[in-house]
């Protein structure tokens, strides 16, 4: 069986860029006999930036702000309520229209809910911030 997955990601030469390390699998029948409510990818951008993104993308490395929010990124993340398992993406703006294809590489097929939620304050790059 397919899992879904979680965890963050990038978005880099219109495409989206996450190593298969920075997923985690999600199995929703155990996490549903476990836990009444769970939420949380202990992935973050941080770690992937200094342990991927800068070996493979070395041209990345001047690029990238101190908080590590320059490049358009987002994360796949679950939580669980009243039984029910739903997969929530929080993403930068400029992402919209990779919907389809963050959901193909995340295992999230029409079977699970997922929603989107789009430039939240975590969630804008450099050129997110820009636009008012």
């Amino acid at each position: 069986m397919i899992f879904p997955r979680i965890g963050p990601f990038y978005f880099y030469e219109n495409s989206i860029i996450v190593p298969k390390e920075y997923q985690r699998m999600v199995n929703p029948e155990t996490l549903l006999a476990i836990s009444e409510y769970f939420t949380g990818s202990p992935l973050e951008h941080r770690d992937m930036w200094d342990n991927y993104m800068v070996i493979q993308y070395p041209e990345l490395k001047n690029e990238f702000d101190d908080d590590h929010k320059a490049l358009p990124r987002g994360r796949v993340d679950f939580e669980i309520k009243n039984n029910q398992i739903s997969f929530f993406i929080t993403l930068d703006r400029c992402i919209i229209g990779y919907e389809n294809e963050i959901k193909r590489l995340y295992n999230l097929t029409d079977a699970y809910s997922v929603d989107f939620f789009y430039g939240t304050m975590n969630y804008k790059c450099i050129n997110c911030r820009k636009v008012v």
